[in-house]
């Protein structure tokens, strides 16, 4: 019964569709993006909807670089962002209206710090998912941090799967494009860093509108999302890189890069592990 999960449904193909009008800059990609936006913003959620904004909106403009005609591909993202936002007007308007009188907006903004993150240790979930236990059972121990506040079972969550992680590092180091491969790469770690409130990056993120004020903790879903997007650039790669003996002698070609980050990945989550269950043992 919880509204995250519906908007966060809408990411994906938000992030398809900013793609689609920053590179052909036609009507359809105009479209395309004011329904994914509109249909997201009214799913249920906006702010998890928000964050999923945050990644696909830089990335249409990443896109620009790789398209015919730059400009028609930036008047076609703005206007579907624009038209989107305009069709779920019936239910930004009445949210901007209550903002007004919500206790929590005015408890948020007063404060000089943003104690919504997660804290550090739940970083193991990464790799296994109920190392603190599972909240249907009765067994899960929330965390604080470092405010002395407890997310909850979904907030201290950075799973993508094991085999996602892998390929994801495959993708980060070997992903074509490598524009795309670089920007959600770097959207992996600053979300991250957002989600554990990291000081530094957190302070700094506290002076932007609306990002100052929001879930830091629930930016594990933008986290989750660019792995599974490099996991598929890394799977593309492998499926396609030479195999043939003089294209081995290459390592920018062959398989040397894909393999060395997929080890360097493996190594990551065995460290990540002996060091959480020697902290908790």
């Amino acid at each position: 019964e919880h509204a995250a999960a519906a908007a966060a449904a809408w990411v994906p193909w938000v992030l398809w569709a900013s793609r689609k009008a920053a590179s052909e800059g036609s009507l359809r990609g105009t479209v395309a993006v004011a329904a994914t936006v509109a249909l997201g913003l009214l799913a249920g959620h906006p702010e998890t909807f928000a964050k999923g904004v945050l990644l696909a909106a830089p990335f249409g403009l990443i896109c620009l670089s790789g398209a015919r005609d730059w400009r028609r591909g930036l008047v076609a993202l703005a206007a579907g962002y624009g038209l989107g936002a305009l069709v779920a007007g019936v239910q930004i308007v009445p949210f901007l209206e209550y903002l007004r009188q919500s206790r929590s907006f005015l408890g948020r903004t007063a404060s000089e710090v943003n104690p919504l993150f997660a804290p550090f240790a739940t970083i193991v979930t990464a790799v296994v998912p109920k190392f603190f236990g599972d909240h249907a059972s009765g067994t899960f121990i929330p965390l604080l941090n470092r405010y002395g506040l407890a997310s909850n079972f979904c907030e201290q969550q950075v799973y993508a799967g094991v085999a996602t992680w892998i390929l994801a590092a495959v993708g980060a180091w070997a992903g074509r494009p490598r524009r795309t491969a670089a920007f959600f790469a770097a959207a992996s770690v600053l979300a991250t860093l957002l989600m554990y409130g990291t000081p530094g990056v957190a302070g700094a993120a506290r002076h932007l509108p609306l990002i100052g004020i929001a879930a830091w903790s629930r930016f594990g879903l933008v986290t989750i999302t660019c792995a599974i997007v490099l996991a598929a650039l890394g799977v593309e790669r492998l499926a396609s890189s030479p195999v043939r003996p003089e294209a081995m002698r290459s390592p920018r070609q062959a398989w040397g890069p894909a393999l060395a980050a997929a080890v360097g990945m493996a190594l990551l989550i065995a460290n990540t592990l002996a060091w959480s269950y020697s902290s908790f043992a």
